[in-house]
Formats: C-alpha cells, sequence, structure tokens
C-alpha cells in the first residue's frame, strides 16, 4: 500500500502545477497498478516516473499501457547496454572482428 500511495504522490508532485483533479489522479494511478502489476516493478518504475509520464497537455491521451511499454523497452536497452559494457571489459576494448 505504501509503494502505491508514493507513486501516487510522485504523480501528484509531477503535475503539480497544473492542479490535477482528484479523480484523475486516482485514474493514473490505478491505471499503472494494474499495468505494472508487480510491487517491485512499481518501486523502480515510481523512481523514474518523470521520464515515462507525459506531459500535462498530454494526459487526455493517458495510456497506462504504452508507458509500461516504454518503461520495459528502456529496462531491456539498459540491460544491452550493460552487458555490452560488461563485454569490453575495463578498458573499453571493442573485440569485434
Amino acid at each position: 500500500m505504501k509503494i502505491i500511495a508514493t507513486l501516487k504522490d510522485r504523480i501528484e508532485n509531477l503535475y503539480i502545477d497544473e492542479k490535477l483533479k482528484p479523480e484523475k489522479l486516482v485514474e493514473y494511478t490505478d491505471g499503472l497498478v494494474k499495468a505494472l502489476k508487480f510491487t517491485s516493478v512499481i518501486q523502480a518504475f515510481t523512481l523514474e516516473l518523470p521520464r515515462f509520464m507525459p506531459k500535462y497537455n498530454e494526459l487526455k491521451h493517458f495510456n497506462a499501457e504504452r508507458i509500461k511499454e516504454a518503461y520495459e523497452a528502456d529496462l531491456v536497452k539498459q540491460e544491452k547496454e550493460r552487458l555490452e559494457e560488461e563485454r569490453r571489459g575495463p578498458f573499453q576494448i571493442n573485440l569485434d572482428f
């Protein structure tokens, strides 16, 4: 419950200047919770929230599934980059022949 409350607070803080309606805040939070499903994923997403949430004027097209897909694609990209860094080693040698 605390993780979901944190997500709700972060969404509210992200749009603090726009005076987000309480029912919309609940809609966005619930949508993300249903899309992300697992508390560990919700907690990790909460830290990256500003990178994936739409701008205020784009909220009328809010789609939690699309946000989740963008987040997951970013995680895959980060993992590929991490593996590439690991493969090159500490001296950043590219061993492609």
